[in-house]
């Protein structure tokens, strides 16, 4: 339906978007994780374990995002590579 030079520029941009919405969470996690380490120091009630062990795995397993995301843009630009020729 749209040239392939424009359906390669969507899924760019489809993955800049993606990958900025997670930056944008993985800076906010962060700045909670500083927060509770810093100001608050609360703790769960029936672990005692601190609270910012529970949002650090945010930003951590966003790297997972990041690599499909990554994937999934370099898999579709390819498969347009391919059907363009």
């Amino acid at each position: 339906m749209f040239p392939v030079k424009m359906r390669k520029s969507l899924v760019v941009f489809s993955a800049l978007l993606g990958a900025g919405l997670f930056i944008m969470v993985c800076y906010y996690m962060i700045q909670a994780i500083y927060d509770e380490m810093t100001l608050f120091k609360a703790t769960s009630p029936s672990l005692g374990i601190p609270i910012w062990i529970y949002y650090a795995g945010v930003p951590v397993l966003s790297l997972f995002v990041f690599r499909g995301i990554y994937r999934d843009a370099m898999t579709r630009i390819t498969q347009l590579d391919r059907t363009a020729d």
